[in-house]
């Protein structure tokens, strides 16, 4: 199914069926209620890629998270998800930042956003190239990546807490963002190096 399907089906033309899709201002709401009427029944939906193409920039953002086993992030992931897309942006998870690099060099998407990336020689070399935010990751001063420091104590001692009343007297994290805080390193705490 393609915009020219839902667009006769709506009974309007191909670019009043894209403008609707790309949230332009000027279309009638009549016409909007149609087209996406006409999308539902056909089970349309647009295609990213031929959008951003059209663009010459896609609405994606590539994300790394440096501890996939750490709770937190699942939360962090959520939230970036619900945020960028109230804008418009698409978010994909990758596994390493090569991959993120990988998405920036093969469709030219709008940027990265790397969490607890340690390798400063690549964030530099990034930065020059591409659109990056860093959350909680080790950047030089010289580095130009606008960098979010995010406070994680609340997320362990959520955790840790949840343990201790389950019944385990000890809590340990695989984790290198927990050594910066040594208020958890007591008898109810582990770093695993």
């Amino acid at each position: 199914i393609t915009l020219k399907n839902v667009a006769a089906k709506a009974g309007v033309s191909i670019v009043t069926a894209s403008r609707v899709f790309n949230d332009h201002k000027g279309v009638r709401i009549g016409s909007c209620e149609r087209v996406f009427a006409a999308a539902r029944s056909l089970n349309y939906t647009p295609n990213l890629l031929a959008r951003g193409f059209s663009r010459k920039r896609l609405q994606i953002f590539s994300v790394f998270m440096g501890e996939f086993d750490n709770p937190f992030f699942g939360g962090l992931a959520n939230c970036l998800l619900h945020e960028f897309g109230k804008k418009g942006y698409e978010l994909i998870i990758c596994d390493s930042v090569r991959k993120a690099i990988g998405l920036n060099k093969s469709l030219g998407i709008s940027g990265s956003i790397l969490v607890s990336a340690g390798d400063t020689k690549l964030l530099d070399k990034m930065s020059v190239e591409y659109n990056i935010v860093g959350i909680n990751c080790v950047i030089s001063p010289d580095t130009q990546i606008p960098n979010i420091d995010v406070d994680y104590r609340e997320a362990y001692e959520k955790i840790c807490a949840h343990a201790l009343r389950a019944g385990k007297k000890n809590s340990a994290f695989l984790s290198p963002v927990c050594r910066q805080y040594p208020n958890l390193l007591d008898v109810k705490y582990a770093v695993i190096k």
